[in-house]
């Protein structure tokens, strides 16, 4: 299974209340946790996840040198977005935003 493949998986399951096709991958505490600010800076920070003031997203981000990754949903409408980059200049987050604009039109 590819990386990708793995974090789509995570996703779906937080968005599915901690269940990928049917199998609980997260309890639902776990769940609850993740998703309930408990530092408040800028963001909401939850366990390993933030809120993000742009439609109210929760998620998380990573990168290195050249490469970010972005995975992000909306739990109210349920819609989530996931992107790789090789990039990593710039606002790299407007790509979540357009996506998520799109998906939300759909």
């Amino acid at each position: 299974m590819s990386i990708a493949a793995c974090i789509f998986r995570s996703l779906l399951a937080i968005m599915n209340g901690g269940k990928c096709n049917q199998v609980r991958i997260l309890e639902k505490s776990t769940l609850k946790e993740m998703l309930q600010p408990v530092v408040e800076i800028d963001n909401g920070q939850g366990l390993c996840w933030h809120q993000i003031k742009f439609e109210a997203l929760w998620g998380h981000s990573g990168g290195d040198p050249g490469v970010a990754t972005y995975m992000f949903f909306n739990p109210r409408t349920r819609i989530g977005v996931i992107t790789f980059q090789n990039n990593h200049n710039g606002d790299l987050f407007s790509v979540v935003r357009k996506l998520y604009a799109v998906a939300d039109d759909l």
